[in-house]
Parts: structure tokens; C-alpha cells; sequence
């Protein structure tokens, strides 16, 4: 900290000097319209945290919804029966009786992957369900 005073101050010689009404309302409007600006800067930051949430929500609606139809389509399920079958015939058929421990770990990854990500998607949901409530 230095010593020096800034340019245009003066000292003041008692109390009354350090109590100028005029200063004290400058400084009261100040304080006002800063209050004002720090309130509509809240303001806004709410209305874009709202209007993403509204977003994101519209994208996971979206996403999980069509994740939902696949799994549970006749072609997503016929798709993935498919598919399941025939890895079991290529794992039987390059391994042969030691398939059991790959079809048993692919079973488990895809369970794992499907319960993963159907129950990622309605914890969202619920998430922002309740989010939605409190507002």
C-alpha cells in the first residue's frame, strides 16, 4: 500500500468531512444500480440453465424413446436374436467347448450394456421429471 492520495481527493479535517450527502447518495445509486445489474445477470444465467435443461430434456425424451422402440421393436428384437445366435455358433465353432466362458461373458457385457443405458436414461428422466416439479 502506498501513501499517496488519488488525484482530486482532499482530506478531511474532522467527521463532518467524511460525511458529504452528496457522495453518500452517489455512492447509494451506485450500489443500486449494481444490485440491479447483479439481479438481471441471475436473472438471465436462470432463464439459459432453464432453457437448457428444456433442451437437454427434449434430446434425452427423444434418445430414450428411440432407444426403447429398438429394443423392444419385433426387427430390433429378431435383429438381436439374430446376431446373439449367430456369435454363439462362430464362438462353438472357433472354440468349441471353452465358447461357454465367451458366451457367458458376452451375455453378461449385454445385459449389463442394455440395463445400463435403459436405466441411464429413465433415471434422467426421472431426474429432470422431479426438477421440474420443484420449479
Amino acid at each position: 500500500m502506498s501513501n499517496e492520495m488519488p488525484k482530486g481527493a482532499t482530506l478531511a479535517k474532522n467527521r463532518d468531512g467524511l460525511i458529504n450527502e452528496a457522495d453518500l447518495e452517489k455512492i447509494k445509486l451506485q450500489n443500486e444500480k449494481s444490485r440491479e445489474v447483479i439481479e438481471q445477470n441471475n436473472l438471465l444465467k436462470k432463464q439459459d440453465d432453464a432453457e437448457a435443461m428444456l433442451h437437454n430434456s427434449k434430446i434425452l425424451n427423444a434418445l430414450s424413446r428411440s432407444l426403447v422402440k429398438f429394443f423392444f421393436s419385433k426387427a430390433g428384437f429378431i435383429v438381436c436374436v439374430i446376431a446373439y445366435i449367430s456369435f454363439n455358433v462362430c464362438l462353438h465353432y472357433r472354440f468349441g467347448d471353452e465358447a461357454n466362458f465367451y458366451i457367458g461373458l458376452v451375455d453378461k457385457i449385454g445385459l449389463f450394456v442394455i440395463i445400463f443405458i435403459l436405466g441411464k436414461f429413465l433415471k434422467d428422466n426421472i431426474s429432470l421429471l422431479m426438477e421440474i416439479f420443484k420449479k
